[in-house]
């Protein structure tokens, strides 16, 4: 089988409504200028279509006759939380949990490297800072954004800091110790706050949770006045 035989059967195997690039293509026998020529002349004969430079997709069509379907929010957001190594965050992450009600107009991705804002077919992106970088699986995104929840806790749209805080603590409190602890090792790298209200959260429902030196927080007194009459209150 010939190079060319070689990438054409790697893009057809695509899903269709699926997004790629060069690199999702290229291998050591497959060479990346290969792969741009023939992708080029896909885009051309109509094969595969480009969603912005460098980044193509191959459109699915309706099976009730209605043409083609746009492309899934959620593959738009896969693709582009892969490609900046970032989680999904912010209002959307948190609607995600069920910890608002409010739809997010914006995605919010949070990464250790910055980005400008930007729109991909109507998905608006805006960067956050993250404390863990990108996250592979469901279970561990799931705790990076509510450890992001606790970080912005008096800034989630549609709730309090105080009602955000009891929600969060419920759903720690359900966790096994293990998960806790996962949680706990994960907030390693976060600010001094978010380790202060995870031990909050936290409290007395394990003592060996309880007493991670990574929740030792020196200046719990500075905590305990900022959040007093708000988030503990």
């Amino acid at each position: 089988m010939s190079k060319r035989q070689k990438i054409l059967r790697r893009i057809r195997a695509l899903r269709n409504g699926i997004i790629f690039d060069c690199d999702s293509i290229i291998s050591e026998e497959l060479k990346r200028g290969d792969v741009t020529v023939i992708l080029c002349e896909l885009k051309k004969a109509g094969e595969i279509k480009c969603l912005t430079k460098g980044v193509f997709y191959k459109p699915e069509t309706s099976s009730f006759g209605l043409g083609e379907l746009p492309l899934e929010k959620d593959e738009i957001i896969r693709y582009f939380s892969e490609r900046l190594d970032a989680h999904i965050s912010g209002q959307y992450g948190y609607n995600l949990l069920c910890l608002t009600e409010q739809n997010a107009q914006t995605v919010t991705l949070a990464g250790k490297h910055r980005f400008n804002e930007f729109c991909i077919q109507n998905c608006h992106f805006r960067y956050m800072k993250s404390y863990v970088g990108y996250v592979r699986d469901k279970n561990t995104l799931s705790d990076a954004i509510l450890l992001d929840a606790l970080t912005n806790i008096e800034k989630v749209s549609g709730k309090t800091g105080y009602e955000l805080f009891h929600i969060l603590k419920g759903m720690i409190g359900r966790m096994e110790d293990s998960k806790q602890r996962k949680l706990i090792g994960m907030a390693r790298n976060y600010p001094t706050r978010t380790r202060y209200l995870l031990s909050k959260a936290i409290g007395k429902t394990s003592h060996s949770v309880g007493k991670d030196p990574i929740l030792n927080i020196c200046n719990k007194s500075k905590y305990d006045i900022e959040y007093k009459n708000t988030v503990l209150a």
